[in-house]
């Protein structure tokens, strides 16, 4: 048997992992055709399908709507498939399959959703497009909790076409929407659905505050590198000043205005791990794993409001080797801000 790994903990995701009744697939014609073929001349009729199933048959004109959905249809509900193959698997064909299947997709989508079109499956998030896809939605992005779409907030254009790059290179093509670019790339709900697969959590990091998926600390250094220099451009910064020793800083604020006052204080000064920004303990350790000596994290500053507390926390990168480490293996893709590293990195101390 075959060893299965949740994508939680692979970042990769199947067909298979993806739910039931939101999904609807496009499947390739030939495919679809030689499917619906075999099974009309396996079963004595399409109505014995829907007995079996225990699907409804319409009285009126003896027939089952959900199995005309594969016969006419272009889009079929993904719990639909997989209950035809669990059938024919209790039957002892095994001809068909989900793994098998996921190679024959023109597209997929949620119910009324806008579809991707030639869906890539396995989708393998440990990957150099996988990294800029989930840097970018954990520091300058997230996932709305209206309609459950990841988006890609930032002013430059270079870092969106990045984003846009990287989506179509590893999750399939989407038209994404002009009217907005300006200001941010917002996804489809197919795509949050993966992330939420992958243990991402809709609503604003600094309140939810969720934990990482265990597969990004165990990944390979081109992805930490890739995932650092968005990190960077999204919400690091490089300081290179004349007269003073520089350095790299990442900040991120965490939401705490479920707690008490005294509860504040002791967080403040103990540092609870469990009760810091997440994403930024997450850039710590991704660093460090790659030799990078470190300084935090720090409380930068506390962030009162009428009806809201937040503190925001931050860590330093001052050692010189480390530096030029970072200088010579990152690729930051915002020219000024790899610019100033390289300089930073070639100053005497």
């Amino acid at each position: 048997m075959v060893n299965y790994f949740l994508p939680s903990e692979s970042g990769i995701i199947f067909l298979k992992d993806l739910p039931e009744k939101e999904v609807f697939l496009w499947i390739e014609e030939t495919y679809r055709e030689n499917f619906v073929n075999f099974l009309s001349s396996y079963f004595p009729s399409w109505n014995e399908i829907a007995r079996k199933l225990k699907l409804k048959i319409n009285p009126k004109n003896n027939s089952c709507e959900f199995l005309r959905q594969l016969r006419r249809k272009r889009y079929i509900n993904l719990g639909l498939i997989k209950e035809i193959i669990a059938l024919l698997n209790q039957e002892g064909v095994k001809r068909f399959s989900l793994d098998e299947l996921q190679n024959f997709l023109r597209g997929i989508r949620v119910t009324n959703g806008k579809p991707i079109l030639n869906p890539k499956f396995p989708i393998n998030f440990n990957s150099i497009s996988g990294a800029i896809l989930l840097s970018g939605v954990y520091h300058d992005g997230g996932i709305s909790v209206r309609d459950l779409a990841p988006f890609y907030c930032n002013t430059v254009a270079k870092l969106k076409k990045r984003f846009v790059h990287s989506f179509h290179f590893l999750i399939g093509d989407y038209e994404f929407s002009k009217k907005r670019f300006w200001k941010e790339v917002v996804c489809p709900k197919i795509f949050g659905i993966y992330l939420v697969i992958l243990g991402f959590v809709p609503g604003k990091k600094s309140i939810n505050n969720f934990v990482p998926p265990p597969f990004l600390f165990s990944t390979s250094e081109e992805f930490k590198r890739t995932f650092l220099s968005q990190a960077i451009a999204d919400d690091g910064y490089v300081y290179n000043p004349k007269n003073k020793i520089g350095f790299i800083t990442i900040n991120q604020t965490v939401d705490l205005s479920h707690f008490s006052d005294k509860m504040r204080s002791l967080i403040k000064k103990k540092k609870f791990p469990e009760e810091m920004p997440k994403t930024l303990l997450l850039d710590l350790y991704l660093f460090k794993s790659l030799g990078i000596k470190t300084a935090g994290p720090y409380l930068k500053a506390e962030k009162i409001y009428p009806h809201r507390y937040c503190q925001e926390w931050c860590f330093n990168i001052r050692e010189l080797q480390s530096i030029k480490f970072l200088a010579d293996t990152l690729k930051i893709p915002l020219n000024y801000k790899q610019k100033a590293l390289e300089n930073l990195a070639m100053r005497s101390r």
